[in-house]
């Protein structure tokens, strides 16, 4: 089940397993949301950062951090999507992806993303929402998804 987790209940993710021994991709998106910088947001943004969350038997198994993109109007970027490492596989990241995308477009929004480019799974999930990465938005050698 897809839930919006209030702030103030940001302990929850300690329910995601970490990876371990995680490529750059990966290690990249769970500090975020567990090093510190989550929190930081947290503390200045509270009203613009959403976590959207999935649930399963009253346990978190996803999680997808949201706020406004600085860069364009009517966007909000995908900063992380963390799938507990027990999980990964079963679709739970492509759900996440896609409700977090949905939810945007719902209010004419879009909704932007990066993803490394050796990060097959991320890739695979991202083309069924956009098949065309945005070539000419390339940061840090990320490709820039954008939907819709």
């Amino acid at each position: 089940m897809r839930v919006r987790l209030p702030i103030a209940r940001i302990g929850r993710l300690n329910d995601l397993e970490r990876t371990v021994a995680p490529n750059l991709w990966v290690a990249e998106a769970e500090d975020f949301v567990f090093g510190g910088e989550l929190a930081r947001h947290a503390r200045r943004h509270r009203e613009a950062l959403h976590l959207d969350a999935i649930e399963k038997h009253g346990l978190l198994v996803a999680v997808a951090v949201s706020f406004p993109d600085p860069l364009y109007t009517d966007t909000r970027r995908i900063a992380a999507l963390v799938v507990d490492q027990r999980r990964r596989g079963e679709g739970f990241g492509t759900e996440l992806l896609q409700g977090v995308v949905d939810d945007n477009v719902g209010v004419g929004k879009t909704a932007c993303w990066l993803v490394h480019p050796l990060n097959v799974s991320m890739l695979a999930c991202a083309r069924r929402i956009n098949p065309t990465p945005d070539e000419a938005v390339l940061r840090d050698g990320y490709l820039m998804f954008i939907a819709p």
